[in-house]
């Protein structure tokens, strides 16, 4: 159960990629690692919470996987839960005690990496479970500046309503105004000074 194919998954890597519950029973019934990682350096967990699979994650857990995995970018299965927008599973690992405000490699957090990809209810889900909504990166940049920039505006609107600060500086001084002007993003950039952004700042 322990061999690898090229891409250095496991038997439990690809029945969750496929989504087989009862292979994965299976499998851990017979003793699988559910710690095996592949060449990305990816879990069984992280495979199960990016794909939304509740009752895969939960015999995962059960069967005592490292919620707090990472893989070769540092990111935990709430990472990937939350790139994907499982909101049902961003439930899940948060109620199991997964770590709301974990950080991968460049300093992200699953609220940073939902903010980026526009992915509006598993915000709601963070932050409702009190997700910092001024986290920033290693740059100092903000959610609501990772939203400027790629003119997410419902993911803007989304923040501000619950009272980002939108006057927040990055390293360089830049506002997220700032960011959505080099830019060219005149959607963010209206958003943005009609929610009182400063446009002399």
């Amino acid at each position: 159960m322990g061999a690898k194919n090229v891409r250095g998954q496991t038997a439990l890597h690809l029945a969750i990629s496929r989504g087989h519950h009862n292979v994965v029973k299976v499998l851990l019934k017979k003793g699988a690692d559910v710690e095996a990682t592949d060449e990305d350096v990816t879990s069984p967990l992280h495979l199960a919470a990016k794909n939304g699979l509740l009752e895969s994650t939960t015999l995962l857990l059960n069967s005592r996987a490292n919620i707090e995995a990472r893989d070769k970018r540092g990111s935990t299965p709430l990472h990937h839960a939350a790139i994907y927008a499982k909101v049902e599973s961003i439930k899940l690992l948060i109620d199991k005690g997964a770590d709301i405000e974990a950080r991968d490699k460049e300093g992200g957090t699953p609220l940073c990496y939902a903010a980026f990809y526009g992915e509006d209810e598993a915000m709601k889900s963070l932050i409702d479970r009190g997700a910092d909504i001024e986290a920033r990166d290693e740059t100092g940049r903000t959610l609501l500046y990772h939203a400027a920039i790629y003119a997410k505006v419902e993911s803007i609107i989304l923040l501000i309503d619950k009272g980002a600060d939108i006057e927040a500086r990055d390293k360089k001084g830049w506002t997220p105004l700032h960011q959505a002007a080099y830019s060219g993003e005149v959607e963010s950039l209206e958003w943005l000074i009609d929610r009182g952004a400063d446009i002399e700042a």
